[in-house]
C-alpha cells in the first residue's frame, strides 16, 4: 500500500454479490461521467452514513472485480485527501450494465465517441460530471423527470461513426460538451451545456486558436441546423455553461451583450470555482463536531463542503435578460426545502 494509500487498487477476499444499487452507482457514472463519491452518496443514499456509499464503492473498484477505478489524475488537486474519491466506469462495469440490460452495446459505442482524452480533458470533464450531477440530483429532490443524452440519442438522427453531438455547419461544426432534457408538467425541454476550465480565451487575439465567443456565434449562424440535429421542433431549449472562474464567467456575459436577443435568450452561464482540481474547497462547520474539534475534521471544526444541488437551485445568469431557473419557482422552492 502506497503512501496516496486512498488511492491504492485494493484487493478483496470475498466474492462480490451484485446488488441493484450497485448498478444504479455504474449507470449513473456511465451518464455523467467520473464523479465524486459524494454526489453519489447524495444522490442516492442521503438518509444513511457515507461510509456506506464510500465502501461500496471501494470494494467495487477493488481486484478482481475493478466495475470503477479510481483516476491518476485527481491525486493532484488541492486538498485530495479531504474530498471525496473519484470513480470513472470500466469496460467490465459498462459489460455488467450490458448484462442487466441497462444499456445497450449501441450506448456504450457512442459513450466512447463522447470522450476526450489526457489531463486536462478529464478535469474538463469532470466539471461537466459534477455540474450535470448536481443537476440530477436537483431535479430528483424537485420531482422531475430527468431525461439522459442516451435516451436523446435514440430519437436524432446521425451518422453513428461520429460523435452525436456534431452538428456540421458547413465547413464547420459545433459541438456541445453535453445534452440532457427534462420532463415538466406541462412541457419538455432540452439543454445543451458547456464545460468551461478558462482554458481558451474570451475572444481571440489572433487569427489561430479558438475563443469562447465563436459558440454562441456558431449557434447564430446554425441555429436551424443546430435545431434540426438534435430534433427539437416546438419545445424550448438552453445551452447551459459552467465556467470555474466567476471573473470569466462576467467578461463571457458582458461580450454577449452585442449578440442578438434570441441568442442571449437561449444562452446562460454560472460559475464554481470548487469544480476546479486548483481549489481547495468551500470550508463549512463540520457537521459532526458543530464547530468544535474531533478527529474527522482534523481538529480543525471545519470541513469541505460535499457536493449538493446547488447548479440547478440557483439561478442562471442572461445577458441584458432576466435569470432562468432549470426547475422555475416550483423547482427551486422544492429543492431547497429538501
Amino acid at each position: 500500500m502506497g503512501k496516496n494509500y486512498k488511492f491504492d487498487v485494493r484487493e478483496t477476499p470475498v466474492k462480490i454479490v451484485t446488488m441493484a444499487r450497485d448498478i444504479d452507482y455504474l449507470e449513473f457514472i456511465f451518464d455523467v461521467g467520473a464523479c465524486d463519491t459524494s454526489i453519489l452518496h447524495e444522490y442516492f443514499n442521503p438518509t444513511k452514513t457515507k461510509q456506506i456509499t464510500t465502501k461500496r464503492l471501494d470494494t467495487l473498484a477493488s481486484r478482481p472485480y475493478t466495475y470503477i477505478f479510481k483516476p491518476e489524475a485527481q491525486e493532484y488537486r488541492k486538498n485530495k485527501n479531504y474530498k471525496g474519491t473519484i470513480y470513472d466506469i470500466t469496460e467490465d462495469g459498462i459489460s455488467l450494465l450490458i448484462a442487466y440490460g441497462r444499456i445497450t452495446p449501441w450506448h456504450a459505442m457512442l459513450r466512447k465517441k463522447l470522450g476526450h482524452s489526457g489531463p486536462h480533458a478529464f478535469w474538463h470533464n469532470y466539471v461537466g460530471s459534477q455540474s450535470l450531477g448536481s443537476i440530477r440530483l436537483g431535479l430528483k429532490q424537485a420531482g422531475i423527470t430527468y431525461v439522459s443524452k442516451y435516451e436523446l440519442f435514440e430519437r436524432m438522427d446521425f451518422d453513428s461513426k461520429r460523435s452525436p453531438l456534431r452538428v456540421d455547419l458547413g465547413t464547420d461544426s459545433y459541438i456541445p460538451d453535453d445534452l440532457f432534457g427534462a420532463i415538466y408538467p406541462d412541457h419538455r425541454e432540452m439543454f445543451l451545456c458547456e464545460w468551461d476550465m478558462r482554458s481558451e480565451p474570451t475572444e481571440r487575439i489572433s487569427s489561430a486558436g479558438t475563443s469562447f465567443m465563436d459558440k454562441p456565434r456558431k449557434i447564430e449562424t446554425g441555429l436551424a441546423q443546430i435545431k434540426k440535429h438534435f430534433g427539437i421542433k416546438e419545445s424550448p431549449f438552453k445551452v447551459l455553461t459552467v465556467t470555474t472562474s466567476e471573473g470569466h464567467m462576467h467578461d463571457i456575459i458582458s461580450k454577449m451583450r452585442k449578440m442578438p436577443e434570441p441568442i442571449r435568450e437561449l444562452m446562460a452561464f454560472q460559475s464554481e470555482e470548487t469544480f476546479s482540481p486548483l481549489s481547495r474547497g468551500e470550508s463549512i462547520e463540520c457537521p459532526r463536531c458543530k464547530g468544535g474539534k474531533c478527529y474527522q475534521c482534523k481538529y480543525t471544526g471545519s470541513a469541505i463542503r460535499p457536493p449538493d444541488a446547488r447548479i440547478f437551485q440557483r439561478d442562471w445568469l442572461r445577458a441584458g435578460l432576466d435569470p432562468f431557473n432549470i426547475g422555475g419557482e416550483h423547482g427551486k422552492e422544492a429543492a431547497t426545502a429538501t
